[in-house]
């Protein structure tokens, strides 16, 4: 008589795995028994995440360069990725292919690092002091504070001086992009949302004034009598502060000459008043 065994299933044999338990079907348990071991497998965990982001960046930008940029989009149905996602790891793989990456810095610190006009020196800085994400965000806030200002400066400058028409529509094509900068900031810093709103405030009313016909008003409003500021603004309309910038230059290129008056005295002292006149009336 032959006794026939019924073949039980094997069991599957699970071994743990750099302090995991993986099962199919089912959440991975981890086996540290001591602090050490949670503190060591948090750290590897977070630089795997790490490694995989920038391999995933090196599998776009090999897409797009084998197969070219539009191939990203059919790459991106067909793995079941957000297209945008797909050409923000192309973008930033790209960036630092040719470099060294800061392997204490994470790879959204290098992302944020490409808002800056020096990513590199921003990085080694960031290495060197330990910065949070959040930390470098302060830093690139701080840095487009600094670009604004010197916008601003620049289309001030702009503003005052004699524009040709030809170059009135280059200073509005330029505020439209600084504008659009100085609104993404102001979302970044709500605090400051004052401030850059005077400023757009202040630099539409210079342009909508008319970049190319400011000194000409001014020297309109000389030729006709009004020799101070305040009536030089009576008859323009321009603000104080753009009526003095026009003068400035204006006297820099000889068209205008300047004379102080004496007004009498009161309880500060003597009053000057500075009067302008057209050089060539």
């Amino acid at each position: 008589m032959t006794n026939t065994a019924t073949a039980l299933p094997e069991l599957a044999v699970i071994r743990p795995r750099n302090g995991f338990i993986e099962q199919p079907d089912a959440l991975p348990a981890f086996t540290g028994s001591s602090y050490e071991d949670h503190v060591s497998a948090w750290i590897q965990v977070r630089q795997e995440i790490q490694d995989r982001q920038w391999r995933l960046g090196a599998v776009a930008a090999s897409v797009a360069t084998r197969y070219g940029d539009e191939s990203l989009k059919t790459f991106a149905f067909d793995v079941g990725e957000n297209v945008k996602t797909l050409y923000e790891y192309r973008r930033v793989y790209s960036a630092f292919k040719n470099s060294n990456r800061l392997e204490n810095l994470s790879w959204k610190h290098h992302q944020l690092a490409l808002q800056s006009d020096n990513p590199a020196a921003l990085l080694e800085r960031a290495s060197d002091e330990q910065w949070t994400t959040a930390r470098l965000r302060q830093a690139l806030d701080a840095e487009e504070t600094g670009r604004l200002a010197a916008q601003a400066e620049e289309i001030e400058r702009n503003a005052g001086a004699a524009v040709k028409p030809e170059r009135v529509e280059v200073i509005a094509e330029q505020w439209k992009h600084t504008r659009a900068a100085v609104e993404r900031f102001a979302l970044r810093c709500p605090e400051l949302r004052h401030w850059t709103q005077d400023y757009i405030d202040r630099i539409e009313e210079e342009i909508q004034s008319g970049l190319a016909d400011g000194p000409q008003l001014v020297i309109s409003a000389l030729r006709i009598g009004c020799n101070v500021i305040a009536d030089i603004n009576d008859e323009t309309g321009l603000h104080h502060s753009r009526i003095y910038r026009i003068l400035q230059r204006l006297i820099e290129q000889g068209q205008v000459r300047t004379e102080a008056i004496q007004r009498g005295s009161g309880h500060g002292g003597d009053r000057r008043t500075i009067f302008y006149y057209l050089t060539n009336p």
